[in-house]
């Protein structure tokens, strides 16, 4: 049997099995459904035997899981007599979908409501065959299909008991269908299956969680805030889910909202319900978080002296941001509505009313009044590629290509924007599988930016989905060069770990990680994966310097000195005629007997046969550092960082000098 089929018997088994008796009834003339070929025929039962019987043989083969002889017993009677028990359709029901039948499993059934359209079991056993129907889809890729079956299934359970388990059941196959998309790489395709979820259960907090996981996978950082943010409404409590999103507020520059943030899991538990996330309206970053909610009174009394009507839509302004900041996104649109009504040409308004449908999860709204604005200022290049980016976050990438094609070719364009509206193309044409088209789009961002990152970081996701390893590895190598400011910067370093693991190179993954660990704050969602990911590999990863001093740097580049190769004898003769081997062996001698002067002009000796021995240069470190010796320890380790390193050696030399630093 397929795993498929294991998956759907699973599912449907609770639902065919309820056992309630009942009539049920199909008239000789009504065609039977058709047995497959190389299925077995039911014959005709045997005299004497009653449905007792029957079902009693039936039973026993379907407890031995063995569904063609549960079809032998039962399809022919089943489907010949005017009222066969609802226990015998909801059996043979499940033989079918068992024995990948499921047109079959389907016709029982409705033959079954035909003569007892009341029937709870049988609306019941529907209600399952459609969801294992959708469940079939999903594991297809055929979304829309799975899509209709779920809603079916819905639309015959109730809304709560059975209705609600189905529900839950019906999110969960959504959830496992895009967590092996999102494991291809296929982030966009995994965000589309997870918004058709969300269309059937809009509260599903699971979902909610994991579609913003995707997003970030996506590198659609803003965009899995705003889902990390609504999951933190039905789950105030998660303190995991509160750290991961404190860091995408630190990673996105919004340490207003991450301040907020922080406080509120950090101070102690009061009765009634938690606090809103707040965003804070635009102030300065020193009293943003101290300014309280200005009064209804305040608003009145700045609309009394506003002296037209665009001071008055100013006001209405500033009071829906900051209503739209306080998550009030209903009192900020009713406030930015009013705004634009006074003054329709007030761009600033019409923005933030925009931003703020976005937002509340109407899109829709928000792209009609991008639209009519367009209709009166067709050269708005700005509000144009905001509409363009709201056409691709919503699926609608080829409406979207009218827009980004016309401003690619608009010669008034600013550089940047012209830049953003390429790299957008390229998104849109990826997200519909133009990989050819969409890279055309990527490499005209380059040729008028060659460190232009994200489009690298783009291009590294195409060649990816594509199986094309080696190419996404150089493509994510050049975002983590020419990205370091980004904000994105840590998804691309975790991006090019996984590109090296997906190609079988384990140690270049770990270097990767070991990077990541080192620049990313401590204690971050980004630095835990990368610890995951290492002890997944069984590498270790490189920590932080924790302490001043050589406790600190000796942890953090512990683990990044014991992956170098041990020293070789006889690789350089020196001039001497001494080897870097011989070398290394008097230092130890010398060391072991306390003759540190000594030892240490024995590991200089070594490093001058063989400069690329680079343990020696810890060695020495160690040496000097014992002596107090910080100048000349200073200068070893700035000497081995003139030389091309691997990543993980040069962040072990750039650790001993951050301690030497601080002491």
């Amino acid at each position: 049997m397929r795993p498929a089929s294991i998956l759907i018997v699973a599912t449907v088994c609770a639902v065919l099995a309820l056992g309630v008796a009942g009539c049920s009834g199909r008239s000789k003339k009504e065609p039977a459904p058709a047995a497959r070929k190389g299925s077995p025929v039911a014959p005709v039962a045997r005299e004497g035997d009653g449905w007792k019987a029957l079902l009693g043989r039936a039973k026993q083969a379907a407890a031995a899981r063995q569904p063609e002889r549960v079809i032998e017993a039962l399809e022919g009677p089943t489907l010949a007599t005017k009222s066969p028990p609802v226990e015998a359709i909801q059996l043979l029901a499940q033989a079918y979908v068992e024995f990948d039948r499921p047109e079959d499993a389907e016709a029982v059934i409705e033959h079954g409501l035909k003569s007892q359209p009341k029937s709870a079991a049988l609306k019941a056993a529907r209600a399952g065959l459609d969801a294992t129907q959708g469940k079939r889809k999903l594991e297809e890729g055929l979304y829309k299909q799975a899509g209709e079956h779920f809603k079916k299934a819905l639309a015959a359970t109730p809304p709560s008991g059975q209705g609600l388990k189905l529900r839950q059941e019906i999110a969960a196959a959504y959830r496992e269908s895009a967590r092996a998309l999102e494991a291809t790489g296929d982030h966009e395709r995994a965000v589309t299956v997870l918004k058709e979820s969300l269309e059937l259960d809009p509260e599903n907090p699971p979902s909610i969680r994991l579609l913003g996981n995707v997003l970030r996978g996506a590198g659609r950082t803003r965009d899995a805030v705003s889902f990390y943010e609504l999951y933190l409404m039905y789950e105030p409590d998660d303190r995991e889910m509160a750290d991961e999103l404190a860091e995408l507020y630190r990673e996105t520059g919004d340490e207003a909202k991450r301040q907020q943030l922080l406080a509120r899991f950090s101070a102690p538990s009061t009765p009634g319900p938690p606090a809103a996330l707040v965003s804070q309206p635009d102030a300065s970053p020193a009293t943003a978080a101290l300014e309280p909610p200005l009064p209804e009174e305040e608003l009145e009394e700045e609309l009394s002296i506003a002296r037209d009507e665009r001071e008055r839509a100013d006001v209405y302004l500033k009071w829906g941001k900051a209503a739209a900041a306080d998550k009030d996104y209903k009192r900020a649109s009713e406030l930015l509505r009013t705004g634009l009504e006074l003054n329709p040409t007030h761009r600033e308004v019409l923005l933030a009313l925009a931003d703020v449908l976005r937002l509340s999860r109407k899109p829709g709204e928000a792209r009609r009044l991008y639209e009519t604005h367009l209709e009166a200022e067709p050269k708005d290049h700005e509000v144009r590629f905001l509409l363009a980016k709201l056409l691709v976050a919503t699926g609608a990438s080829r409406e979207a290509l009218a827009h980004l094609r016309r401003l690619s070719v608009e010669p008034a364009l600013t550089r940047q924007l012209m830049l953003d509206a390429y790299n957008w193309l390229g998104i849109a044409y990826a997200q519909m599988g133009e990989y050819g088209a969409a890279e055309d789009s990527w490499n005209e961002v380059l040729k008028v930016e060659p460190r232009h990152a994200n489009a690298h970081y783009n291009l590294g996701q195409v060649r990816e989905r594509q199986s094309k390893f080696k190419e996404a590895v150089d493509a994510f190598e050049r975002a983590v060069e020419y990205g370091g400011s980004d904000p994105d910067f840590l998804r691309y370093l975790e991006r090019l770990g996984l590109a090296y693991r997906q190609m079988g190179q384990r140690q270049a993954a770990a270097d990767v990680w070991n990077r990541l660990v080192a620049v990313a704050p401590a204690g971050s969602a980004a630095a835990e994966r990368a610890r995951k990911f290492q002890a997944e590999s069984g590498l270790a990863v490189a920590g932080r310097i924790d302490s001043k001093g050589p406790a600190g740097w000796r942890r953090a580049e512990e683990p990044l000195r014991a992956r170098l190769p041990q020293p070789q004898s006889n690789r350089r003769e020196a001039g001497g005629g001494g080897t870097d081997a011989g070398f290394l062996a008097a230092a130890d001698k010398a060391f072991r007997q306390g003759m540190i002067d000594e030892s240490i002009h024995q590991y200089n000796q070594a490093l001058n046969a063989e400069p690329g021995n680079l343990d020696t240069y810890f060695k020495l470190g160690d040496l000097l550092h014992q002596k107090g010796a910080i100048g000349q320890e200073r200068a070893l380790f700035q000497q081995m960082l003139a030389q091309k390193l691997p990543p993980d050696l040069e962040q072990a030399a750039r650790f001993r000098l951050q301690g030497l630093s601080e002491e």
